[in-house]
């Protein structure tokens, strides 16, 4: 197939309809043997790789944690993103890092555009605590579940 291989695609070459590959590709209801088998066989035929992007808009969920560091020099800082990632790994996670570099202006565009993670991780503290301490990016920020390191 040309260009960009959508669900609708994999549906018309598999002779079944869209919801149909998308429970397929999901785990998301049971279907037949036979049936997954031809969903499964269009797949790779048409090389098609599902959107992630929209399943997360469908979702309402990323399944990515954000990771804040105020520094990448750490290796203590490293060692945590690397206990994340292969957490993160099984589970068909994404993680998505962010140096700060102990900026408290970085610090709060990274939270902010973390609000769409289902968690974060931080060690942005390090430099948000020297000024007013987390209440100041927590009270100014709706952000997901966090946990803080310094």
């Amino acid at each position: 197939m040309k260009g960009t291989v959508t669900i609708d695609d994999v549906a018309r070459q598999a002779g079944v309809a869209i919801s149909t590959v998308s429970h397929v590709v999901n785990g998301t209801r049971f279907v037949s043997e036979a049936t997954r088998m031809a969903v499964e066989r269009a797949i790779v035929a048409s090389g098609y790789i599902p959107n992630s992007l929209a399943r997360s808009l469908a979702r309402s969920r990323t399944n990515t944690i954000g990771i804040a560091l105020s520094t990448t020099s750490n290796p203590y800082f490293i060692e945590l993103v690397y206990a994340f990632a292969a957490e993160c790994i099984p589970r068909k996670w994404m993680t998505l890092l962010a140096d700060t570099k102990e900026d408290p202006e970085v610090e709060e565009k990274s939270v902010r555009s973390y609000t769409n993670a289902e968690s974060m991780v931080s060690s942005l503290p390090h430099a948000a605590m020297k000024t007013a301490g987390p209440s100041r990016i927590s009270s100014r920020i709706e952000c997901p579940p966090y946990w803080l390191t310094d």
